[in-house]
């Protein structure tokens, strides 16, 4: 057998049980040596054991190793028949490393015929139907012959499944058999589900599963079943197979692995070749034959690693050109020989090699990347800098989008823009509530200050204060009736005044209606603004959630307008505006000519009232001073019917000052700030809406993280927790706008007490925002001894309410992200080693793309027992999943 393995372990039949002539009942006497090899030869078998029935015959082994000249390897072995089973007897067969001495084959053959008793002479004696060895004295001196045990199994003749009776065969596998043989011998490709689901989980142990030809007529000769084993052909390699029989040993027409690079020919690279054009300046001259499930390049450092990973990526065209190692200004083209080496790649396609590429030119941004290679000098970048977060989650970010299935990218290029789109949906939509927030803020800050006991108690002055001049008003007609003036005889200057008197109080009457006419016209015209208003917000909400939905209905073949159509005809609100505003206008008009009428017919009294004189002056005066009084009564009092009409009148703060009226505008309090806060509600589920966009990448990380089951030594546990959080530095710079450095807002660390709670409440759903918005608030009213319910005394001389107010409801301080916990740390808190193991773990986990990955990692990242533990089953688990090469140096 040819001993250059340069390209390491590689699929290969094997037949690990072959008779030859040598066996007693062997079925063609006139077989040869060279007939074997040849047959063997023919059907591609790499190695074989010769396993004759309790004999090794040294000269033929040594005889088919020198006619096989490398084509075949071969290995000495035995097969044995045990007392199990009674009169169906159990075969075993050994396994034994090659020699090169017969000497050494013959040494172990004579202690094998004295510990087992299976001499010539014996064998003759007894026969060789009636050559049987104790099961577990056999396979205890194998082992001390260093060699393997194998035992007959399944369906196979001969097999432990003919144990039965007394020594039932679960039982025999859960015991003794299981932990003492090193392979399972089976007779057929049933038997491979049916020891995979029936028997190791009852002996709680994985034993290596192999079919053997068990020929005895080699020109007849013929697999069961190939047997493929995936290591160098010779008995360590077998060893290795054992150790990783499920990696390693496949019982099938062909290996699922052998398959996929059939399918994927154009993903495997099948050699490099790396020289020089001037043999004087040759820094490198080589053909290296990779192999197609090459999983690591292992040396010292300066022994090349980097340098053929550069290589590699230059002539795959890599993106990742500018972090290359060794490719770059200060390594090897810093040497004036760079520009005279060039290198080519062969793929397994039938094709010849690629182009050749000189290994000073740099990777073309117009092709294709071929390979994905992260360098060292990438690696280094990315995690060795504590401070540096946004490059290390940025590319955790690109593993993870390219995991996303395409309908979950919604177009998106990448994962930033994927959040982007979501965001800017979600955005619009915030707006439209925070319009709302405008219009309903000032009426509660407006109602809240009315419930001042500031207030109250200024309205109850007020009341006295009127109360007060209403008496004194009072008291002045009374003594105005006890001091009344007759009216004297008929006068016509006295008639004239009472005329005018009557049209001047008439005309006040009329202007009365019209002031409340006028009154109720500003109250429509407002109402039909706000209506207008209304109709605008609905009209724009409308508009977004049609620019929302179009994308997805456009891919159902649905138009929005089909499902929901709205008519917004403003001229019918325009035409009641123009009418209102006329009405207006000609109320204004009457109630200034009116105006203009009463001063005119008051300058006329005036003249006739100068022409009075005693007893009828006197009566006019008192008429004058009655009217003057009823009058100034009669504004003082103002609407008691609607007292609101008519402000700064005694009616006014009576109703002000009422239990009634209190209790309405604490109803009307409670009613808006429940309308606030569930606008507010309203704008924190659309951060929730934006999570669920990171809930799914979850999902996905969540989905590639479980497929891979880690080795319970690795102390591997990944964690990726979308959140909505408070952003506290905008927080707090926002808040204290407003706020006085008072009280509980005096001193960093009293601050810092306050808005550290609230940025560590969770916010997963609206109960826990609403916690939190009343937490924030309590903190802001409670503040500098205040017992009512208003923020006021925390504000600052110049900062209004309302303003505060809308910052804290409108949620601006709120952000969707997520945290990678990696071993229940954050990433700020991890070495550059573990950051290393994590960026390697997303690669290797979620990588989807179906050409070669080539990590080349540095060598102090990571310890010798990480390796082992995590990092050799992650290789593993990529090349169980990828249909390309995966490369670790």
């Amino acid at each position: 057998m040819n001993n250059d393995f340069s390209r390491g372990s590689e699929w290969r039949k094997w037949d690990l049980h072959l008779h030859t002539p040598s066996s007693y009942d062997y079925q063609n006497g006139s077989v040869t040596n060279e007939d074997i090899v040849n047959k063997l030869v023919e059907n591609n078998i790499a190695l074989a054991v010769i396993t004759d029935h309790h004999f090794i015959d040294i000269n033929r082994y040594f005889e088919l190793k020198n006619l096989s000249q490398g084509r075949v390897a071969f290995l000495p072995g035995i097969e044995l028949r045990t007392e199990l089973g009674g009169s169906k007897s159990v075969h075993i067969t050994a396994i034994f490393p090659g020699f090169n001495d017969k000497t050494e084959l013959q040494d172990l053959w004579d202690k094998l015929k004295v510990k087992l008793d299976i001499s010539e002479t014996k064998v003759k004696e007894k026969g060789d139907d009636n050559i049987y060895v104790n099961f577990k004295d056999a396979v205890e001196v194998i082992k001390k012959l260093n060699g393997l045990a194998t035992i007959h199994s399944g369906k196979k003749s001969n097999s432990v499944e003919n144990i039965k009776n007394s020594f039932p065969y679960k039982q025999a596998l859960k015991t003794d058999i299981a932990y003492m043989v090193d392979f399972y011998e089976i007779g057929s490709e049933a038997d491979i589900e049916t020891y995979e689901t029936r028997v190791f989980p009852d002996i709680d142990r994985e034993v290596p599963l192999i079919i053997g030809s068990d020929n005895h007529n080699i020109c007849d000769y013929q697999l069961k079943l190939n047997c493929w084993i995936k290591a160098d052909p010779t008995f360590e390699g077998l060893k290795q197979a054992i150790v990783e029989c499920k990696e390693r040993i496949s019982c099938k027409e062909k290996p699922c692995k052998l398959t996929q690079i059939e399918l994927n020919k154009t993903k495997y690279i099948d050699k490099i070749v790396i020289g020089s054009n001037d043999s004087s300046e040759c820094w490198f001259d080589q053909e290296i034959p990779l192999n197609s499930e090459l999983v690591s390049i292992i040396g010292n450092k300066g022994n090349g690693k980097s340098a053929l990973a550069d290589i590699l990526g230059l002539i795959a065209n890599s993106k990742n050109f500018e972090y290359f190692s060794f490719l770059n200004d200060n390594k090897f083209y810093k040497s004036a020989v760079a520009d005279k080496h060039y290198a080519k790649l062969k793929w397994f396609t039938d094709g010849d090699y690629s182009k050749t590429v000189n290994l000073h030119q740099q990777c073309n941004d117009s092709e294709i990347e071929k390979v994905r290679y992260i360098p060292q000098s990438y690696f280094e970048k990315v995690c060795n800098l504590i401070d540096n977060q946004k490059d290390f989650k940025r590319e955790i970010e690109k593993v993870i989008f390219r995991h996303l299935k395409d309908e979950d990218k919604q177009d998106a290029n990448s994962f930033d823009e994927l959040i982007r789109i979501k965001k800017e949906n979600c955005v619009k939509e915030i707006e439209n509530w925070i319009i709302k927030l405008k219009k309903l803020i000032p009426k509660y800050v407006s109602i809240s200050d009315k419930l001042l006991e500031q207030n109250l108690q200024l309205n109850r002055s007020s009341l006295n204060e009127l109360a007060n001049q209403k008496l004194s008003i009072e008291s002045k007609l009374l003594a105005l009736d006890k001091n009344s003036v007759k009216k004297p005889i008929s006068n016509n200057n006295s008639t004239k005044i009472k005329e005018y008197t009557d049209e001047i109080t008439k005309i006040t009457k009329d202007v009365e209606q019209l002031e409340k006419q006028k009154s109720d016209l500003t109250v429509q015209i407002d109402n039909l603004n706000d209506i207008k208003t209304e109709i605008q917000d609905f009209q724009s909400y409308y508009n977004n959630l049609s620019y929302k939905l179009f994308e997805k209905l456009k891919q159902l073949n649905i138009k929005f307008e089909d499902i929901i159509t709205v008519k917004f005809d403003k001229t019918i609100i325009e035409a009641k505006q123009v009418e209102l505003q006329k009405l207006q206008g000609a109320v204004l008009e009457k109630i200034d000519k009116n105006a203009k009428k009463v001063s005119e017919l008051s300058a006329a009294k005036n003249e006739e009232e100068k022409k009075l004189s005693g007893e009828e002056k006197r009566y006019q005066d008192y008429i004058n001073s009655k009217t003057l009084f009823e009058q100034e009564l009669k504004g003082l009092l103002g609407d008691k019917e609607k007292p609101l009409s008519k402000k700064e009148t005694y009616y006014y703060y009576e109703y002000l000052c009422s239990n009634e009226y209190i209790d309405n505008l604490k109803e009307q309090k409670d009613c808006l700030f429940k309308e606030i806060q569930q606008i507010s509600v309203n704008i924190f589920e659309t951060y929730l809406d934006i999570r669920k966009l990171y809930e799914k990448l979850k999902e996905n990380v969540d989905q590639f993280i479980k497929e891979f089951e880690f080795n319970p030594n690795s102390n591997i546990k990944i964690n990726f927790s979308p959140k909505i959080k408070i952003l506290k530095e905008l927080l707090v710079d926002n808040i204290m706008v407003y706020v006085d450095k008072q009280g509980n807002f005096r001193g960093d660390e009293k601050r810092d007490k306050i808005f550290n709670e609230l940025c560590n409440m969770d916010l997963n759903n609206s109960e826990h925002f609403t916690k939190m918005l009343e937490t924030l608030l309590s903190n802001l009213k409670n503040n500098l001894g205040n017992t009512e319910d208003t923020i006021n005394k925390t504000l600052k001389r110049d900062a209004k309410a309302e303003d505060l107010y809308l910052y804290i409801f409108s949620a601006k301080y709120l952000d969707v992200d997520y945290e990678l916990e990696f071993n229940d740390k954050q990433i700020s808190m991890l070495s550059p080693g573990e950051r290393g193991l994590l960026l390697l773990t997303f690669f290797l986990l979620a990588d989807t793309s179906n050409i070669p990955l080539i990590l080349d990692q540095p060598e102090e990242n990571l310890d010798n027992q990480t390796i082992y533990n995590v990092l050799v089953q992650l290789i593993k688990n990529a090349k169980r999943k990828k249909a390309s090469d995966c490369c670790y140096t």
